[in-house]
């Protein structure tokens, strides 16, 4: 059996009661193989020995994927194969998008920021929506029209536009 997953609303896989059932492999260390996979950009990974069911594998991507904004050339979407209901392999394509210096460079400094300033964004379109996460220093200041994943995170919370906020700037 083939199936394919279009990249969406799943949760991360740190989100989840249970991801998926896996035999002997702890949850951990099935999402630092995949990782590594991906990170080496393998177009087919192997997943058989991991005994993921084909319903809980978009999770467990996508968790992966979430938790790891360094993957950001990991293109939308992927394809599976599976026998008797558990993903044997999973088909992932990437993209060239930034180098890799560059998002590493991101990372870097704002692991280091004393203050964070994030403006005009959701924070649900990735690489950039978990950069965030590299963040650990206590001013974090996030201006966005809608409600954001951080909000709760936020030193000051300013929920106008953009442009309202700098407008009001002398």
């Amino acid at each position: 059996l083939e199936g394919a997953y279009q990249f969406g609303g799943a949760p991360s896989g740190q989100d989840s009661d249970s991801p998926y059932a896996i035999s002997a492999y702890s949850e951990s260390e099935v999402e630092e193989y995949l990782y590594e996979q991906m990170r080496a950009r393998r177009t087919q990974i192997s997943v058989a020995e991991f005994g993921i069911p084909v319903t809980d594998i978009g999770n467990v991507v996508v968790g992966v994927l979430n938790e790891n904004p360094d993957l950001y050339f990991v293109k939308k979407g992927f394809r599976y194969s599976s026998m008797q209901s558990v993903v044997a392999m999973i088909m992932i394509e990437y993209e060239e998008g930034l180098d890799d210096q560059t998002v590493n460079g991101a990372i870097q400094a704002i692991s280091h920021a004393d203050l964070m300033i994030v403006g005009g964004t959701s924070l649900s379109v990735y690489p950039a929506a978990g950069m965030l996460q590299y963040y650990t220093g206590d001013n974090l200041v996030l201006i966005n029209k809608s409600t954001t994943p951080y909000d709760s995170k936020a030193g000051l919370l300013i929920q106008l536009g953009l442009g309202e906020v700098f407008g009001r700037l002398p």
